[in-house]
């Protein structure tokens, strides 16, 4: 062998060693490749978000996620988690199409062609807002959304007033579902799940039981200790059910003002679609 194809040999197996080592140190496992359309998930971890919460002294909750071909929602109250459950499939799956064993306990896939990931900002360059952005973008996903691709949703359509964009996840939800790709997609919208017939899942939410036991250390470390009491797992959703009204109970925990909060709360008895939803 001449140097340079030793040389080449030699970085080849540091290569190796390294990812070795690397798979090691974060408890990766080998990930299955599947024929049948699917990405399950067990007990999968994010590694950027563990290591920062790490640093804080506190833990990662690992994420169990199965999702087929078609649409699948995932629904959950303010700071629950459903962002970072989208995260978690998107580096997983990258992870796994490059050949590297992946931080969960179990992880199977199926080959996909691309990924395309949406998460909510602004097109400061093109001037578009973040329902011009996203719809732009979207319209291209449709367009190819029967090469097996894996299509990552972040809150839908919720740049526009409320009425439409309900009506508009609708039909991007119902349509994707009929497709070849992957689609989980995260919504506000509580009556989505209940007219489509889709895979739904929930995040589990604040826990009643820790609530009780850190209740007066809210106001005064705030989100820190909210962040303790919210369960990020997800559950399957199988029957139709109301969504948890998280968002007023956490203003009151944080020390917002009572009189607003009041008043949100007549508005969500009076109103039970919180005044946000008048289509489907």
């Amino acid at each position: 062998l001449s140097l340079l194809e030793n040389l080449d040999n030699i970085a080849y197996l540091d290569f190796m060693i390294a990812r070795a080592e690397f798979s090691i140190e974060i408890s990766a496992v080998k990930p299955k490749i599947t024929s049948e359309k699917l990405i399950k998930i067990k007990n999968g971890r994010h590694l950027v978000i563990e290591n920062e919460l790490n640093k804080k002294g506190a833990e990662f909750t690992p994420i169990d996620l199965e999702l087929k071909s078609g649409s699948t929602l995932i629904t959950g109250p303010n700071m629950g988690g459903k962002t970072v459950s989208l995260k978690l499939t998107a580096l997983l799956t990258v992870m796994a199409q490059h050949s590297l064993f992946v931080p969960a306990d179990y992880f199977e896939f199926n080959l996909r062609n691309y990924i395309y990931f949406s998460l909510t900002s602004d097109d400061i360059k093109s001037g578009l807002s973040n329902f011009g952005t996203e719809i732009s973008n979207l319209k291209y996903v449709v367009a190819a959304g029967d090469d097996k691709g894996l299509i990552l949703i972040d809150e839908i359509a919720h740049g526009t007033n409320p009425a439409e964009g309900y009506a508009i996840a609708y039909g991007i939800i119902e349509k994707l579902d009929t497709m070849n790709s992957i689609s989980a997609i995260t919504t506000h919208y509580q009556r989505l799940a209940n007219k489509l017939e889709i895979t739904h899942f929930q995040v589990k939410g604040l826990d009643k039981d820790l609530l009780a036991k850190y209740h007066n250390h809210i106001r005064e470390k705030g989100i820190d200790i909210l962040n303790k009491c919210m369960d990020y797992r997800l559950e399957r959703v199988t029957s139709k059910r109301d969504f948890p009204q998280d968002a007023i109970r956490i203003a009151g925990l944080l020390g917002f003002d009572q009189e607003i909060l009041e008043t949100a709360k007549n508005i969500m008895n009076n109103d039970s679609t919180g005044g946000i939803e008048n289509n489907g």
